[in-house]
């Protein structure tokens, strides 16, 4: 994925089975933004590991497919969870 210079900067991806990773697609059903300087600071102060993932995937998660951002994190699937916090941080990279 091209990483922004901007933040959030939106870009849509969708979940590769095969490689257990999301790529970026222009027809993407899930969409992912950058995080601005600000936001990534508060992250890496975060020390648990999971508040972290929870904390970039709520920030850098905009929408996704069969409901909203706030209905996947209410029950996200541990599948796509840590795929999901790397696409977000390759995102962001540039920032």
């Amino acid at each position: 994925m091209p990483a922004s210079i901007l933040a959030h900067q939106q870009q849509r991806i969708r979940f590769d089975h095969e490689k257990s990773e999301f790529v970026e697609d222009k027809n993407g059903d899930w969409t992912v933004q950058s995080l601005d300087y600000f936001e990534a600071q508060r992250i890496f102060a975060i020390v648990d590991p999971v508040e972290s993932v929870r904390v970039t995937v709520e920030l850098g998660l905009v929408s996704c497919p069969n409901g909203t951002a706030a209905e996947f994190l209410a029950c996200p699937s541990a599948v796509l969870m840590q795929p999901l916090y790397t696409a977000i941080w390759t995102a962001t990279k540039g920032n």
